[in-house]
C-alpha cells in the first residue's frame, strides 16, 4: 500500500476516497489563515486526516475570495506586490502577475511563474473568448456568444455612437467610427477604430464581387457590411 505525503480536502470529503482512501470523518479547510470558511480545497499533511490536527495548506478559495501567495483567502487588497486579482465566478479567484487568458489557458505560465502564484487553468468572464488580467482587473480582448467587443467589455449590443460588426457568434465587435473591410482587412487598421488586434478580422459577405464593404455608425446588426460596388 502506498503512503500519501499529503491528501486533499475538498468541501468536507477528500478527494482520495474516490481512489480507495478510507475515513468515515469529514473534513474542512479551516485554518489559522482561514478561519472564515473561505477556503474550499486544501492539502493535509503532518499524518493525521483530523482536521483539528493536519498542517493545512490552502488552494482554492470560494466566495469570491482571492488566493494569495500565503495561501490566505482574502479580498483583492490582500494580493502580493507584482500579483492582481484574477478569475471571476464564487471559485477560484486566486492573485497572481499579470496573464492573458484564452481556450482556459494562461498564455504566459511557466514554472517560475508558478513559484509567483501563476496557475496554468483560467477562465474570463461569461461571453469572453479571450481576455488579458492585470492591474485594470480583465480587459476583454475578443467576445463569443455574439457579444460585441467594445472598451475591454463583451456586451450584448453596440453603444450608440459606433459601427456594429459581426455576423457570427465570435469576434464581433463595436467599432468608434464607420471603416471599411476590404479583402478581409479593415481599412486603415484595427487601432484606427479603436478595436484590438485579435479581433480585427473583418469579412464581406460571400456574394460581394469586390470583397469591399462598408459597416456605418448606429447600423444594423447581425448583418454583413455595405457592399461596394466595383
Amino acid at each position: 500500500m502506498r503512503c500519501n505525503t499529503q491528501v486533499t480536502c475538498e468541501g468536507s470529503t477528500f478527494a482520495e476516497m474516490a481512489m480507495g482512501l478510507e475515513w468515515s470523518g469529514k473534513c474542512n479547510c479551516k485554518s489559522d489563515a482561514n478561519l472564515g470558511g473561505d477556503c474550499f480545497r486544501c492539502t493535509f499533511k503532518g499524518g493525521s486526516l483530523k482536521s483539528s490536527e493536519a498542517t493545512k495548506t490552502c488552494v482554492r478559495c470560494k466566495n469570491a475570495k482571492y488566493l494569495n501567495l500565503a495561501g490566505v483567502c482574502g479580498g483583492e487588497n490582500g494580493c502580493e506586490g507584482g500579483t492582481f486579482a484574477t478569475m471571476p465566478g464564487n471559485y477560484g479567484r486566486r492573485c497572481q502577475p499579470a496573464f492573458t487568458c484564452f481556450k482556459n489557458k494562461n498564455q504566459q505560465f511557466t514554472s517560475a511563474l508558478k513559484q509567483k502564484g501563476a496557475a496554468l487553468s483560467c477562465k474570463c468572464s461569461p461571453g469572453t473568448l479571450k481576455c488579458a488580467w492585470g492591474a485594470d482587473g480583465e480587459t476583454a480582448l475578443a467576445c463569443k456568444s455574439s457579444k460585441f467587443l467594445f472598451d475591454g467589455k463583451c456586451l450584448d449590443s453596440c453603444p450608440s455612437g459606433t459601427a456594429p460588426y459581426g455576423v457570427s457568434a465570435y469576434k464581433r465587435f463595436c467599432a468608434n467610427k464607420a471603416f471599411t473591410c476590404n479583402n478581409k482587412k479593415i481599412v486603415g487598421g484595427a487601432a484606427a477604430i479603436g478595436v484590438p488586434q485579435d479581433s480585427s478580422v473583418c469579412k464581406c459577405q460571400r456574394s460581394c464581387a469586390s470583397k469591399t464593404c462598408t459597416h456605418a455608425v448606429d447600423g444594423p446588426s447581425d448583418t454583413w457590411g455595405v457592399c461596394q460596388k466595383k
